[in-house]
């Protein structure tokens, strides 16, 4: 995600011709033409904003997990992260700010948030089991598969909330580690 904020989240790419390519036949210009596109784009939200949203979605399950086991709490076995959330609510030591961290970085607390447009525009998605539903975009045999429009060709729209997503992960990482060391105590 640092990538696509560094490089400014480009998908359209326009560029001095090169004169050069002028002495190549056609097929090695276009492939030219062609890895420099890929190399110009290769941090771009389409090529990589599903996989990054998967990590971070999957890693906050994770981290839920690992905090219910911390807390020697069962272990959930499934991939429901609302329902783990609420599980770790529900423990009178759990710190509340965390829990609340952690669902402000799924940002479904903010109308206009990739995540929310993203449950959205696709009914068949659950909030408990986004990432799974990324992960596995086809759901159900004779389904429609999950549009993911909103996660591609954004350029500088989608900067801003991506650094606020940085900026909470950042955050989160640092509160999760301060609660793990200042409970083992």
């Amino acid at each position: 995600m640092k990538m696509m904020v560094s490089t400014k989240n480009k998908w359209v790419v326009i560029k001095d011709y090169d004169d050069a390519l002028d002495k190549l036949d056609e097929r090695t210009r276009l492939n030219v033409i062609s890895k420099r596109y890929r190399n110009d784009t290769e941090w771009s939200d389409f090529n990589t904003l599903i996989p990054a949203l998967f990590l971070l979605i999957h890693g906050l399950e994770l981290a839920a997990k690992g905090l219910l086991v911390f807390l020697n709490h069962d272990l959930s076995t499934n991939h429901d992260l609302m329902g783990i959330l609420g599980k770790l609510e529900n423990i009178d030591s759990m710190d509340k700010k965390l829990i609340a961290k952690m669902y402000n970085m799924l940002g479904f607390d903010t109308e206009n948030s990739l995540m929310n447009k993203f449950v959205s525009s696709n009914n068949v998605i659950q909030a408990k089991s986004i990432h799974v539903d990324i992960r596995y975009p086809f759901p159900k045999k004779d389904t429609t598969p999950i549009n993911f429009e909103m996660f591609k060709y954004n350029q500088d729209d989608l900067i801003p909330e991506i650094e606020e997503i940085i900026l909470s992960i950042d955050d989160f990482y640092d509160e999760y580690l301060n609660y793990i060391r200042t409970e083992k105590k």
